[in-house]
């Protein structure tokens, strides 16, 4: 009974990770509709797909639930109209930007202007068919990401 017990824990373990990441509005250059993450080298957009960056420095409209699928044609779209080469952000370089002190949404509002409080894709494969995905509600992350299942989508380049 033991050894089942435990089986089902490192199951459930790999598949459910709490997050307990912190950063501060300096580790970011605010450049319009995007920001730089000088600590990741990496450059976010500011809004989740859907929305659109304003002249008032906040994402308006409603943000888009996509597949996995949909968001990557999403991040192609992107690296058309946008210049560059948008993506699906890792796991990793997702729940970095969670804020564990904030929300939620668990992520700062001053980078990142109404995101909501739902779950992120990334481009991690957890197993087959499925990808992890980010809860920016509770900060957790997810390996039950299935990819017809609907999720917001925030796109990152180098």
């Amino acid at each position: 009974m033991f050894q089942f017990f435990c089986i089902i824990c490192t199951a459930f373990f790999v598949q459910f990770q709490p997050l307990a990441k912190e950063y501060d509005v300096t580790d970011f250059i605010l450049n319009g509709q995007e920001a730089q993450n000088i600590n990741q080298n990496l450059i976010w957009l500011r809004c989740s797909a859907g929305q659109r960056w304003t002249v008032d420095e906040t994402c308006s409209g409603q943000p888009m639930l996509l597949t996995y699928d949909e968001a990557v044609l999403a991040s192609d779209i992107a690296s058309e109209q946008l210049s560059g080469n948008w993506r699906l952000p890792t796991r990793s370089e997702l729940e970095e930007i969670v804020c564990d002190s904030c929300g939620p949404p668990k992520i700062n509002h001053i980078i990142f202007p109404n995101t909501p409080s739902g779950t992120f894709w990334s481009n991690t494969p957890s197993r087959k068919k499925f990808y992890w995905i980010v809860s920016f509600f509770n900060g957790n992350s997810f390996g039950v990401g299935f990819r017809t299942q609907k999720r917001y989508v925030r796109l990152v380049r180098q």
